[in-house]
């Protein structure tokens, strides 16, 4: 097997560290586009083959070398670049193309070019808050890059004893907000998450369902 990285910065870096911190099998071959950045690549991974190609050369290394690559991602600061590499991996018939978006709003115009493995580091600022602060509303922490699998996070607002069926596709967890950890809906108290996780589309209408009982809750006693 091998895996093919384009770009420098922090994106490749986390790429290929992590890559090597797995023992991902076969080599590991990085790109860059100006000599110098190729000499400290060399020398910051000595364990990985480092290829200095102009922009326009990497779409011929593609054709030239499909056969052997099996994983190819792009971590350039610019994602016109990234998406440019990644639509000429996919034509060369690359097994799996990996994109790291700088923009989060230019993850639409990856999908439609059909790069469905697009990893967003951005998107995590706006999941990690709401996890902590919102409120009856299904929060998806989670996604498997096939799209198979999720985990969503509900916070209650108020105690109560929740009656949502659960779908044996799913697992449910309660922490409670002193950190404990326990199984079941019937003694969830204000402040507690419950996070559900299993095949995405169930364990999205679950965390849904649950959301909207806590809501209706808080609206029955509103006016009481």
């Amino acid at each position: 097997m091998r895996s093919v990285i384009v770009g420098g910065g922090h994106a490749a870096y986390f790429a290929i560290t992590t890559l090597r911190e797995i023992d991902f099998p076969g080599e590991i071959t990085i790109i860059e586009t100006t000599i110098e950045k190729a000499e400290v690549a060399k020398k910051q991974f000595p364990f990985a083959e480092v290829l200095n190609l102009e922009i326009d050369e990497i779409g011929e290394f593609l054709k030239m070398d499909r056969k052997e690559i099996d994983v190819f991602v792009t971590c350039t600061g610019s994602d016109a670049l990234n998406l440019k590499l990644a639509k000429q991996a996919k034509e060369a018939g690359i097994p799996k193309v990996v994109s790291v978006v700088n923009n989060p709003l230019n993850e639409v115009h990856f999908k439609k070019a059909g790069i469905e493995l697009i990893i967003d580091p951005f998107s995590l600022i706006g999941i990690k808050l709401k996890e902590l602060f919102a409120e009856a509303s299904p929060v998806k922490l989670y996604e498997g890059m096939e799209k198979r699998v999720a985990l969503y996070a509900v916070k209650a607002p108020r105690a109560c004893k929740l009656k949502a069926e659960i779908d044996p596709s799913c697992v449910l967890v309660l922490v409670k907000r002193r950190q404990k950890v326990v199984t079941g809906l019937d003694d969830v108290g204000k402040g507690d998450t419950i996070y559900v996780i299993g095949e995405a589309r169930k364990a999205k209408k679950l965390a849904s369902e649950i959301a909207k009982e806590l809501r209706g809750k808080g609206r029955r006693r509103a006016r009481s």
